[in-house]
């Protein structure tokens, strides 16, 4: 049965988990940087096969499957349309959110920053 104890912690940071091999991940992927995909059409590396299919649908495919319904924004990632509607639309700030880029956008689609 599982309890949601997370005691397997990262000796480098705030992170959690319940499973030894979640943590192992987490100590390759952020930590040492291994990224074992790689996009057979560019140079993108990724730690995730989920990112790369994601990476290929949008930038090689220009898949994107959500759809601002208030401007022309359009991404494969559910959390980056979630996002966008919350920072641009909404006004809500996130720290990892890199303001240029909102401005950016703000002044290309609503001529306001």
């Amino acid at each position: 049965m599982h309890l949601g104890i997370k005691n397997h912690k990262c000796n480098q940071g705030d992170y959690r988990t319940s499973q030894k091999s979640a943590l192992k991940k987490h100590i390759d992927n952020i930590h040492l940087g291994i990224k074992n995909y790689k996009c057979d059409l560019c140079d993108y590396k990724t730690a995730q096969k989920s990112n790369l299919q994601n990476h290929s649908d949008s930038v090689h495919l220009g898949i994107k499957t959500h759809k601002c319904s208030q401007c022309d924004f359009e991404t494969v990632l559910e959390s980056s349309h979630k996002e966008h509607i919350d920072v641009i639309h909404l006004g809500i700030k996130f720290t990892n959110v890199i303001n240029a880029n909102i401005n950016q956008h703000r002044k290309a689609n609503f001529n306001t920053i």
